[in-house]
């Protein structure tokens, strides 16, 4: 789902840069996914956002942290079934209490890894 926005969220709040070391043989992939997203991360105006549930990408920030990895992103929280089957934003969301708006590149990315 997209969002128009003018600021992304994305890798704020994990300044981090070193993990607990857990010892689960993923600390190269939480390195690169952290990294990785730091390198798309923006705060550039751009003409479109898309949001991510504020729940799941703290996950995602403990799991680049030493935890454990977030999941499939599940934003059905965020959406109701509209007129027709056509899904809309929930109405009374709040933005970063209930989601965070990511850039394409971010939202991509995400994608990819946890679909």
């Amino acid at each position: 789902m997209s969002s128009e926005s003018d600021d992304s969220e994305a890798s704020s709040g994990s300044d981090e840069s070193s993990n607990s070391g857990s010892g689960d043989g993923l600390d190269p992939m939480r390195a690169f996914e952290r990294d990785h997203i730091k390198s798309l991360d923006t705060t550039k105006k751009v003409g479109q956002w898309f949001i991510i549930e504020s729940a799941w990408l703290a996950r995602w920030r403990e799991f680049v942290n030493g935890e454990e990895r977030p999941g499939r992103i599940d934003n059905r929280r965020l959406v109701e079934a509209g007129a027709g089957g056509i899904y809309c934003p929930r109405r009374g969301l709040k933005k970063a209490d209930d989601y965070r708006a990511v850039n394409h590149k971010v939202w991509a990315f995400f994608m990819s890894q946890y679909g």
